[in-house]
């Protein structure tokens, strides 16, 4: 074998070794690492991993003696494609461009594969039976991977039109812009605001072709809560509030939040406490009870309101890729805590479009997946779910001598009969908003379809029936 060959083949095994070592150290983070740690290991492993395996594959590539016996004009093709594959890689990630980029990202990968196609079938055209057919097959897989990239490219896509969503909306804190999740912090329940002071975040969301949804302010407290009304006088009674970000108010101004209105309806006699946060479930409310997180009120009357939703069920299972407290139910029906979200195997699922950047195909079979795995395993989730919800319910009664409501928003009423088994009271939001069947909920969203959080109508409703249902408990209880 000519030097030259052993060189190539010696310099392609180093960039597969650097590939293999930096997904092991990728998959061996540690969950207690320090921030700058994960982060260089995350970049690392979003641009080296590719681009050594690429740089390998070329490589070999090139080594062979099928590929010398090509044209020019194919060794050209595969140096295009080589260079349209390596530019997602290299970009940065999707949600952080705009939108017109994101679509350069998945055209990019429709060509790359093309190109790819082409040179492996002008390849497989000179090997011998076998090794030709597997080329053959090779290379059908990338030409139609080319083809469904196209046709996600060029028909609208729900997914597609929110490459600058709240996820990567553009945060700025005291008027000064700071990265991403700066006012955030990993905490034993997960990702939190930071309870170092108050502070107020402004949150931008748009659509693409810069449609609007929202632009408001975000305020918390000390306690890293988003702020409710206050008052001088001494309360008589204490709400607690638990939840996702329909209970956080996600997309409103303070006052247009349904803890906010609930807080004034409810008058200088009740306090209202606001724990939701985006993306939070019932394992969060758990692990803040647990973990002494929640403020032990001081007034005689105690209440505790969970606002329950389906999408939340998925959740605690990591089907929903955020950082948060996991529990798994044993057996003998009892529960236990199983880390983060982020130790769950379906993170996969989550990775891949990460990896594949701007490929509107792969993220596309992710939610495909995703949603099958939803249903399959739907009575499993639901069971865990309940089970947190009742170990709730048992630590507000025994720690914090609260009584737990359940809010069922619509599309969860079905668990209602689950929950009353199980000795919590139950309430339906579709019951305080009665337009909800006329118009599909659409009349209570921000914005039907793309933005599907109440708007200052829902909290509105929701907060007048919710304060006919609390205020006449503390009445009784001063009888």
């Amino acid at each position: 074998m000519p030097s030259s060959e052993r060189l190539k083949i010696w310099i392609s095994n180093v960039c597969f070794l650097c590939a293999a070592v930096l997904l092991l150290l990728h998959l061996t983070v540690p969950q207690d690492a320090s921030p700058e740690y994960i982060y260089t290991i995350k970049i690392l492993a979003r641009i080296g991993l590719p681009s050594s395996l690429l740089i390998a594959f070329i490589i070999r590539t090139f080594a062979s003696s099928l590929f010398s016996s090509l044209s020019r004009r194919w060794k050209i093709a595969s140096i295009v494609g080589a260079v349209f594959l390596l530019i997602p890689f290299l970009a940065p990630a999707e949600g952080q461009l705009a939108w017109r980029m994101g679509y350069l990202l998945s055209v990019c990968w429709m060509m790359g594969t093309l190109c790819a196609s082409l040179v492996l079938f002008a390849v497989a055209a000179k090997a011998d039976n076998l090794l030709s057919g597997g080329l053959c097959l090779i290379g059908s897989f990338a030409l139609a991977f080319s083809v469904m990239e196209g046709y996600l490219l060029c028909t609208p896509q729900v997914e597609d039109a929110l490459l600058d969503d709240s996820r990567h909306s553009k945060y700025v804190l005291s008027n000064q812009a700071v990265p991403q999740g700066e006012n955030l912090g990993r905490t034993a329940i997960g990702t939190f605001p930071k309870a170092t002071g108050s502070s107020v975040v402004t949150a931008h969301r748009v659509l693409k072709f810069d449609r609007e949804l929202f632009d408001v302010r975000y305020g918390f407290d000390a306690r890293g809560r988003r702020m409710t009304p206050t008052s001088d006088a001494r309360p008589q009674a204490e709400l607690l509030l638990f939840g996702c970000s329909y209970t956080f108010g996600h997309g409103l101004e303070n006052e247009d939040t349904w803890a906010w209105k609930l807080g004034k309806l409810l008058g200088p006699e009740w306090r209202v406490s606001n724990y939701g946060f985006s993306g939070f479930g019932p394992q969060q409310m758990l692990t803040l009870l647990k973990e002494g997180l929640v403020e032990i009120p001081l007034t005689p009357k105690r209440e505790a309101l969970f606002l329950a939703l389906e999408h939340q069920i998925r959740r605690n299972a990591g089907l929903l890729y955020t950082y948060s407290a996991r529990y798994t139910l044993r057996d003998d029906g009892s529960l236990e805590r199983d880390g983060f979200t982020t130790d769950s195997p379906y993170t996969v699922l989550f990775l891949l479009p990460n990896y594949f950047n701007g490929s509107q195909l792969v993220r596309h079979i992710s939610i495909l997946i995703r949603e099958y795995l939803v249903k399959k395993n739907h009575d499993e989730f639901l069971k865990t779910y309940l089970a947190i919800l009742e170990e709730s319910a048992r630590l507000l009664r025994e720690k914090y001598n609260a009584s737990l409501t359940v809010l069922l928003w619509p599309d969860v009423e079905y668990i209602e009969a689950e929950l009353r088994q199980r000795g919590i009271a139950t309430l339906r939001a579709r019951d305080m908003l009665p337009d909800w069947d006329a118009t599909k909920g659409n009349a209570y969203y921000i914005v039907p379809k793309w933005e599907m959080h109440p708007n200052s109508r829902a909290t509105s409703e929701l907060a007048e029936g919710l304060a006919a249902y609390f205020r006449p408990l503390l009445m009784r209880e001063k009888q």
